[in-house]
């Protein structure tokens, strides 16, 4: 099946069904396909599956994927990027992690602008940014 095909299949899941796929699968392409679900909540759960806090290595589709999904419709969604991004990110994706705090502390969502506010003070102030 070409990974089209499974993004297609992927997101038109009922919601249910795909968030307890996020739960249990180990597929990268699943959980890849899974974050273009129509559902903003199963995007939050696939996103929540590739944190690093919980893979634990440096995976570059991973990665690519989320820095695509930093302008998603969806508050939660942001949110959840901009966790995964300030979680443990590698240190060679130090400037696209500065550009996507950049573009979150003008975001639309309050919370979402003070969190990145608060890591960008951080990054400022010790070159940290994986804080959250």
């Amino acid at each position: 099946m070409s990974s089209s095909s499974k993004d297609s299949e992927m997101s038109h899941l009922p919601t249910k069904d795909a968030v307890k796929l996020c739960r249990d699968t180990q597929d990268i392409d699943t959980i890849l396909a899974l974050t273009n679900h129509v559902d903003p909540v199963v995007r939050q759960r696939a996103l929540k599956e590739i944190c690093p806090c919980r893979v634990k290595d440096d995976i570059d589709l991973f990665w690519a994927r989320v820095l695509e999904m930093i302008d998603d419709p969806a508050s939660n969604v942001r949110e959840q990027v901009l966790h995964t991004l300030c979680d443990g990110s590698p240190d060679h994706m130090e400037m696209q992690v500065l550009a996507a705090l950049e573009i979150f502390n003008r975001d639309p969502d309050a919370y979402i602008r003070r969190r990145a506010h608060k890591v960008l003070s951080a990054y400022r102030r010790s070159g940290k940014w994986n804080i959250l």
